[in-house]
């Protein structure tokens, strides 16, 4: 979907988004020629980033040790219990890396180990990472989105790259780790109809979304990243008010 929202996007625009975690979309944009401005309130993602963008060479010997060390499901569970209290930030950065790599369901505090898909191109792309037009901030962890959007977007335009759209049934909890919590997908719909900016939401398609967002301008984006105009082809969408 990120081509065809670059469409919608001038190269000179201030771009900020939230919930950041593996910054794909943000890092597109910021190669686009936007101005990108990452925001999470997860620590140890803000602090990936910015030893990513201090140091990605560090980070990634760093990541070839750990991989070594952790050759079996009991190191990884142990990794994946204990990350977060690793000595410093070079050292927690990359066992991030190598847990969201070498796992089944690419998180870093879940699931279960899969050593194949840490490879050499991966090691190679993080050595070489460089973004000049992209910045990461810390936001308060005890406010929610909404709240965080209201008090630092000052972009021109808000991104928000919110893949799985999961409608609550009764009360339950937002999936949360330390790296990733699930956003209020319907509040937040209710707070972007009354916001003043504009704004763009990529989501994996789904059929509610066409109901909640109906009369915003929804592009239906194939598995190649095509335009289609049938439901049944549909891998994504891009909602926007603009």
């Amino acid at each position: 979907a990120l081509p065809r929202l670059k469409e919608k996007l001038l190269p000179s625009m201030k771009v900020d988004t939230y919930g950041c975690f593996t910054a794909d979309v943000e890092l597109s944009l910021s190669t686009y020629g936007c101005t990108v401005t990452a925001h999470t309130p997860h620590y140890f993602i803000y602090e990936f980033w910015q030893c990513a963008k201090r140091g990605p060479r560090r980070i990634s010997l760093q990541a070839q040790r750990i991989y070594e060390i952790m050759d079996n499901e009991e190191a990884h569970k142990h990794f994946q219990e204990e990350w977060t209290q690793l000595r410093d930030c070079f050292m927690r950065s990359a066992a991030l890396f190598v847990l969201n790599h070498c796992n089944d369901t690419h998180m870093i505090s879940s699931g279960k180990l899969v050593k194949s898909a840490f490879t050499v191109p991966a090691l190679r792309r993080l050595e070489r990472f460089q973004a000049s037009n992209f910045d990461i901030v810390m936001n308060d962890p005890t406010l929610d989105m909404m709240e965080n959007i209201k008090k630092g977007n000052t972009g021109d335009v808000l991104v928000l790259p919110l893949y799985k759209f999961r409608r609550q049934v009764l009360k339950q909890t937002l999936g949360s780790s330390p790296e990733y919590t699930e956003p209020p997908h319907s509040a937040l719909a209710r707070f972007l109809k009354s916001y003043d900016k504009k704004w763009a939401l990529l989501y994996a398609v789904h059929p509610d979304l066409f109901k909640i967002y109906e009369g915003y301008d929804i592009q239906m984006i194939g598995e190649y990243g095509q335009r289609v105009s049938e439901l049944q082809l549909c891998k994504e969408v891009i909602i926007a008010n603009f």
